[in-house]
């Protein structure tokens, strides 16, 4: 019998050289494949962009309640560039409160609507972002089609206590007050009302600054004041009076010769946390000084 011609080295050359060519033409075929393949696991292995990272740690907010509405602003305006960001707002107490709790430890940083005393900021730093000019707000149902700073006077002192002594409609005015010393209560007594001024006995006395605000916006024929940038942080559909009879120029209020504002100011341990420290860099940076300008405040830096 004939062995066939595998068995020797010419036959077995004749089966080897078909089967190399078939192997390299197997991999000439897989080899673009297996390169994208490979190229597809380096670009499923790039690094994680910033919202897949976790959150950082929290940064817990109190102090005036005075600030939050203008800090909301500011805190979705951070939150745009920095979505790994986590500020709360915890409920409000004063300045002297925040300042307490960032003391503590409570909280990192506190909101202060008017500067520190010496006492309170041994060991703190304290960072000025800019006035919230302030302002007399009228609930729209009085109708008035113009109220002046005389006018004003006017209704704080009990002279006027009727829309319709200043041309709005027949209907008894409701001023709003604050508590006695709360600091734009203060200001306003210092620099509009002026010393000796008695305040009308019909004026209602609210605790809390959110008290003054949501009560402009729900309650027909009042009038009270908040800040300028306040009242437009809240969307309010209120009328802004200047009490000065217009707005003051950033100049006025950076070189404190108009006073008539409310500090916005925050309070933080001298060594905060890394993510304090960028939020802080936010603050004091170009993008919160738009977000205050348009909302009638002046930013500390120009």
């Amino acid at each position: 019998m004939e062995l066939p011609d595998l068995c020797f080295p010419g036959g077995l050359e004749r089966i080897v050289h078909p089967v190399r060519r078939l192997l390299l033409l197997v991999v000439a075929v897989l080899l673009p494949g297996a390169a994208a393949f490979f190229a597809c696991t380096r670009a499923d292995e790039t690094p994680a962009g910033p919202a897949d990272l976790p959150p950082e740690p929290e940064i817990r907010v109190s102090g005036s309640e005075t600030l939050f509405p203008v800090l909301e602003r500011l805190i979705q305006a951070y939150a745009d560039e920095n979505p790994r960001a986590r500020v709360r707002i915890l409920p409000g107490t004063s300045t002297a409160g925040g300042v307490a709790g960032v003391r503590s430890g409570a909280l990192d940083l506190g909101t202060c609507s008017r500067p520190l005393r010496r006492d309170e900021a041994v060991g703190l730093a304290y960072h000025l972002l800019g006035y919230d000019p302030i302002a007399f707000a009228a609930h729209p149902s009085g109708g008035a089609p113009r109220l002046d700073a005389e006018a004003v006077r006017g209704i704080y002192g009990g002279a006027i206590r009727n829309w319709a002594q200043v041309e709005g409609v027949d209907h008894d005015i409701l001023p709003l007050d604050r508590k006695p010393g709360q600091s734009i209560r203060r200001a306003l007594m210092e620099g509009f009302f002026g010393p000796g001024f008695q305040m009308t006995d019909a004026a209602v006395v609210l605790a809390r600054p959110a008290d003054m605000t949501r009560a402009l916006a729900t309650t027909p024929y009042t009038i009270g004041y908040a800040g300028r940038a306040e009242l437009r942080s809240l969307g309010l559909n209120v009328r802004a009076i200047p009490p000065a009879g217009r707005w003051p120029r950033p100049d006025e209020v950076r070189s404190g010769e108009f006073r008539l504002v409310v500090p916005l100011g925050v309070v933080s341990r001298s060594s905060p946390r890394p993510e304090v420290v960028r939020f802080l860099a936010f603050l004091s940076g170009p993008r919160a000084a738009s977000v205050l300008d348009a909302l009638g405040a002046v930013p500390a830096n120009p």
